[in-house]
């Protein structure tokens, strides 16, 4: 094996990004150490099987036919799913399929790279949240509240950059009136 493609294994190995290949049936015939620490599947587990093991379940049959019409029509596809790690547990990946051409330009391979971006996904979800959060929350006050003759209500909102639970305080008044009825 020359320098460079030592180096360029050597690359694929140390990398922090999962890294599968299969043959053109889709039979995988490598991964990389980053593929066996993100998804729980050794090497002895997974070389010889099919990406299947890490099916999620949230797709339908629809949407493999798409990314195998792309791949073996010799495009690229790119999309985030979601996939299944060994221990059963959903994780977000990035996931890039490129098919491996022959010299004489015949598919014989396809190289996965999956970037794991389950910590992204829940950050934009709980940011989400928070966003929803605080418009019920605004929408909440929007009205006026009507009390009886003889009460007086005095009330602030404050908005806060995140969302917690409401806090209402009643004060003795002078003369033993409690402020409710």
């Amino acid at each position: 094996m020359d320098e460079k493609a030592r180096r360029l294994s050597s690359a694929v190995e140390q990398t922090a990004d999962s890294v599968f290949i299969t043959n053109k049936s889709g039979v995988i015939e490598y991964v990389n150490p980053a593929f066996e620490s993100t998804t729980g599947y050794s090497k002895a587990e997974s070389l010889g099987k099919t990406p299947a093991l890490l099916k999620s379940g949230q797709y339908d049959a629809s949407f493999y036919r798409e990314l195998w019409a792309t791949v073996k029509g010799g495009e690229v596809f790119r999309a985030t799913i979601a996939n299944r790690k060994n221990g059963g547990e959903i994780y977000w990946a990035q996931q890039t399929i490129t098919p491996m051409k022959n010299a004489d330009g015949t598919i014989a391979h396809f190289v996965s790279v999956l970037k794991d971006v389950t910590a992204e996904r829940k950050q934009q979800e709980l940011e989400y949240q928070m966003l929803l959060a605080s418009e019920v929350q605004r929408n909440l006050y929007r009205d006026l509240v009507a009390m009886p003759a003889g009460f007086d209500i005095v009330g602030s909102v404050h908005p806060a950059d995140a969302i917690g639970g409401d806090f209402f305080d009643l004060i003795p008044m002078p003369g033993g009136a409690s402020g409710s009825p």
